[in-house]
């Protein structure tokens, strides 16, 4: 994130119009499938959080995927992607070339 916008936290839709500005889009949903199975020596206690078109959850909250390793293995799991969200300048994304 910090790496995109310069800053140490930053909005879901800031980070969004930064990608654009740069010329870089959304994933395809199956992106964080496909990377957790070829993805096989990712660092313990990493998340790789896939940029694609958010999902509503079964309380609406929007969300997309993030590739996990930890203690308890690897996986895939969602990760709150509101526009408003504020999310931490030290995560690290996955986004595709329009």
């Amino acid at each position: 994130v910090k790496e995109i916008t310069g800053k140490d936290q930053a909005s879901v839709s800031e980070i969004s119009a930064r990608l654009n500005e740069l010329g870089f889009g959304i994933c395809p949903h199956e992106t964080a499938l496909q990377l957790r199975r070829e993805y096989k020596d990712q660092p313990m206690d990493e998340w790789r959080i896939v940029i694609s078109e958010p999902l509503a959850d079964s309380d609406g909250f929007l969300n997309v995927l993030r590739v996990v390793r930890g203690q308890d293995g690897s996986w895939v799991s969602s990760f709150f992607a509101h526009p408003g969200y504020v999310w931490n300048g030290f995560y690290r994304l996955v986004f595709c070339r329009k």
